[in-house]
């Protein structure tokens, strides 16, 4: 009877449960540091682009390059930028913030 109120009262976490198998308590965090990275990728760089190709009668093709790009920093830099601040929150909370708050509070958990 002692001894369960012990084990109660002490924490495990799941990369220490002889329970979980030993390639998942290792994958596991590795997984998410990896994801962690990736999101960090697809945030920092352009997301999309509007490019513009323009084809003449003559057969020729006229190309601009990247008129415009989509990045998630762009966004945030223009939504302040025009004053649009509850937007604004809401893009660097949910997009900014809370994908990463999430996968450390999971790698946390795990570890």
């Amino acid at each position: 009877m002692e001894e369960h109120i012990i084990d109660q009262q002490k924490p495990h976490s799941l990369f220490k449960a002889e329970q979980v198998p030993a390639i998942v308590r290792h994958l596991v965090p590795i997984l998410i540091v990896c994801t962690i990275i990736m999101l960090l990728t697809g945030n920092l760089s352009v997301g999309a682009s509007v490019d513009v190709n323009i084809a003449l009668g003559n057969g020729n093709n006229i190309s601009l390059p990247e008129v415009f790009g989509f990045s998630l920093g762009h966004t945030i830099r223009q939504l302040y930028a025009a004053g649009i601040y509850p937007l604004l929150f809401l893009v660097v909370g949910f997009s900014g913030m809370w994908p990463y708050g999430k996968l450390l509070l999971m790698l946390r958990a795990w570890i």
